[in-house]
């Protein structure tokens, strides 16, 4: 365990605080609301688009809107955008910095805010072998270049926002600390203490991954260094290359929901390779379901860490009928529901028990209150009418603060524990719970029980925040998702087993890893990435990216099996775990190229 924990209270909720920081009338920090972004995918230059899709992204009800800014051209282009926007709007506008410090310098006369990336803005050596001396020497040479960046944005009261990736850290990073959190906050610390050594306090910070568990833990690790540090500058959130559709969606709200249940973030960006104007709604039902439910009720305090926050190290639960994977269970009702690979459910409850045969003959679990289930569903007080079959035990807090359920508790052998929260604040409740089962000793499997009666989309959404954190820190054992709508089972269990990918908890299909695509993407990557999950979605296990640009490429796909990126107009290169494989190849072969490249490798010769 760390020193200082990341948060004060594990389950009441409290924003961290931050200080409040200005852009036109939108204050961004912990004292305003949780501000909402998106950014450009078009050419900058191409100035009539731009501002259409800014006036889209506006009227969704962004508070702030990106814009990628590469070169002296797209800063003279912005100020033109700028111009068309504020006749209408006052919305802030941000400039995307890659690679020079002569175009973030430019673009302060034009914009309230800037963002860099620590990784590749001035440190971008390749091939040296850093020993402490190069590496102090490469600080001073970081100092040097970024120092006019610091004094010029204090004359415009202007925002530099430092983001960091873990896919575009710096070779003398990656050679001490590796592609780890620990390397992204040391890497953007770095930067911090020279702004702050010039007295320029203007910052905000973004700590990025497209892995989700990885992005939760390096801002929590960032959290904890700001407490011990006295830091408290503004957090950005998001997951970069969530990809798009259900998928996209559900990754983002774990990513970033996790985060904010803890009163961590002061802004949002959902990264879809969408329209970026249909990033707005989805990042405002992230944070709307988190402010609705973490405000809900009253509850103990809770300062003890009882798992680790900045690693993997699952609770260790008795072996029981389950498997040694988190499960998904579904609810049918009365109606039978036929289920497709690869989202069949590890069980399903029946109400009616006339269905159970037919599942049994496709092979799927049963839970039912009757006798003729593969397992018994009962509450607490009613195990006395269960015989000799595996049973799912409800429970909810009551049971283990009150003297009598503890006690039944510990008698328990060989079953798993349901538990069904008794409010909206599922991360209170069952913090609260598991807690409780660690100090007692108690190692039976528990399965979280969810019920929504919202659409597909906001149910994603709510049961990926609600259980997402807990899959992250290893503190359950399987989700249940139950709705008072009349959704199709096999819809909830898609649900289910996206999460689960999405919390890197269980791999149940290939995995995309798509840039959300921007100014500099050379090829339609919504299109594409829809085409590649059609064609290779089957394949578990395997990972591929699909990255607009090389900009962020290489590190962006770097624990990508397969990466699918832009070099040119209409122009495709192929990698191999990080090792180019064909150059330049015309898009319209490209797919059956990257196809020919997976069959070689033998671990997909059986699925392609």
């Amino acid at each position: 365990m760390k020193t200082k924990n990341f948060v004060s209270d594990l389950v009441n909720y409290e924003r961290f605080h931050t200080r409040t920081i200005k852009l036109n009338n939108f204050d961004l920090g912990s004292e305003s609301y949780i501000r909402l972004q998106s950014m450009t995918n078009t050419s900058t230059t191409d100035i009539e688009s731009t501002v259409d899709q800014i006036t889209r992204i506006i009227e969704q009800g962004a508070d702030y809107v990106r814009v990628t800014t590469p070169t002296i051209k797209d800063v003279i282009a912005l100020g033109e955008i700028k111009r068309r926007i504020r006749v209408n709007y006052e919305t802030p506008l941000i400039a995307d910095i890659h690679f020079s410090p002569k175009v973030a310098y430019r673009a302060l006369d034009v914009v309230e805010k800037i963002r860099i990336n620590p990784g590749n803005f001035i440190d971008r050596n390749k091939g040296i072998e850093y020993n402490e001396k190069k590496y102090k020497e490469e600080l001073t040479k970081i100092e040097a270049e970024f120092k006019p960046l610091i004094e010029k944005a204090k004359e415009k009261n202007a925002v530099i926002r430092i983001g960091t990736n873990i896919g575009s850290l710096s070779e003398r990073i990656l050679q001490k600390y590796g592609a780890t959190p620990e390397g992204m906050v040391q890497a953007t610390l770095e930067y911090i203490d020279i702004a702050r050594k010039y007295d320029f306090h203007n910052l905000v910070i973004s700590l990025k991954a497209s892995n989700p568990r990885v992005n939760v833990w390096a801002n929590r690790l960032l959290v904890n260094k700001f407490r011990q540090l006295g830091y408290d500058y503004p957090i950005h959130l998001g997951v970069t290359e969530a990809g798009n559709g259900l998928e996209g969606r559900i990754k983002s709200a774990v990513g970033i929901g996790a985060l904010l249940v803890d009163g961590i973030g002061d802004t949002v960006r959902v990264s879809l390779a969408e329209p970026p104007e249909n990033e707005i709604p989805i990042a405002r039902k992230i944070v709307s379901h988190v402010l609705n439910t973490r405000n809900q009720g009253e509850w103990p305090k809770l300062y003890k860490l009882f798992f680790e926050p900045y690693e993997y190290e699952p609770r260790k639960a008795e072996k029981s009928f389950l498997p040694d994977y988190p499960v998904v269970i579904v609810d049918t009702g009365r109606i039978y529901s036929k289920f497709k690979s690869p989202f069949v459910p590890d069980f399903v409850f029946v109400e009616d028990e006339n269905l159970l045969d037919a599942y049994d003959k496709e092979g799927v679990s049963t839970i039912s209150r009757g006798e003729k289930a593969t397992a018994y569903n009962v509450d607490l007080n009613d195990l006395e009418v269960v015989h000799k079959k595996p049973v799912f035990v409800n429970v909810n807090l009551q049971a283990i603060t009150s003297r009598g359920g503890l006690g039944k508790l510990k008698k328990l052998k060989d079953s798993v524990l349901v538990f069904i929260p008794h409010s909206e604040n599922v991360v209170a409740e069952f913090r609260l719970f598991v807690s409780k089962l660690i100090d007692n000793k108690i190692n039976l499997p528990v399965i979280l029980k969810l019920k929504y009666s919202d659409d597909a989309e906001t149910i994603a959404i709510k049961a990926a925040i609600d259980s997402g954190v807990f899959f992250i820190d290893g503190l359950v054992n399987g989700i249940w998702l139950q709705t008072t709508g009349e959704h199709n089972p096999s819809e909830l269990t898609r649900i289910g087993f996206e999460i689960l990918q999405a919390a890197n908890a269980r791999i149940s299909k290939a995995e995309i890893i798509a840039c959300p695509s921007c100014g500099r993407s050379t090829f339609d990557v919504e299109k594409i990435t829809n085409q590649i999950k059609e064609r290779f979605g089957n394949l578990k296990g395997i990972k591929i990216a699909v990255m607009g640009c090389i900009v962020n490429g290489l590190g962006e796909m770097a624990d990508a099996d397969y990466a699918y990126v832009g070099t040119g107009k209409e122009l495709i290169s192929l990698y191999y775990k990080r090792k180019l494989i064909k150059r330049n190849i015309p898009s319209d072969k490209a797919l059956d190229e990257l196809e020919s490249l997976i069959k070689n490798q033998s671990f997909g010769q059986k699925n392609i």
